[in-house]
């Protein structure tokens, strides 16, 4: 299925054994994340390293985490505009919205 799109909702980065799992899931086009469970200072910038900023989602997990944590998630991460607009909001647009 190629035009399979997943979104993965509060995975840790460390998930598996060996925190492999993020890798492999990279390696998928149509597997999305997002940040609600990411932890420690950078967690943006560390998961960019791991898979495009184009699959990643902004997640809060509210109500049952505080949504300023992960609106600082966004803040403190330096991503520039163009990709803090797209974690934000502009890649679950794209994703609901593909021709949009």
């Amino acid at each position: 299925r190629p035009k399979l799109r997943v979104v993965l909702c509060n995975l840790s980065t460390s998930a598996g054994p060996d925190g492999g799992l993020i890798d492999r899931l990279a390696a998928c086009p149509g597997v999305f994340l997002d940040v609600a469970m990411l932890e420690g200072v950078g967690g943006i910038g560390k998961l960019m390293e791991r898979i495009p900023f184009e699959r990643i989602l902004f997640g809060s997990y509210f109500p049952f985490f505080v949504l300023q944590s992960a609106l600082l998630k966004l803040a403190e991460s330096e991503l520039g505009d163009h990709i803090l607009r797209a974690i934000a909001a502009g890649n679950a647009r794209r994703l609901v919205l593909p021709d949009g």
